[in-house]
C-alpha cells in the first residue's frame, strides 16, 4: 500500500469540490488503497485554521 502525506489544501478542496483529484485521493484513503501519514505539525495546522 502506498503511503501519502497530503497538504491541508487537499482536504479543503476535497470537501468543497467534487470530481477532482483531491476527492479521488480522499476516496482512495477511505477505500484503504492509500495509507494516510501525518505529523503533529499537520494536525496543529488543521486545528489552527
Amino acid at each position: 500500500m502506498k503511503r501519502v502525506v497530503i497538504d491541508t489544501n487537499v482536504l479543503v478542496s476535497s470537501a468543497i469540490s467534487s470530481g477532482g483529484n483531491p476527492e479521488r485521493i480522499m476516496n482512495a484513503i477511505s477505500d484503504k488503497q492509500l495509507q494516510l501519514c501525518y505529523s503533529q505539525e499537520i494536525i496543529l495546522e488543521e486545528e489552527n485554521d
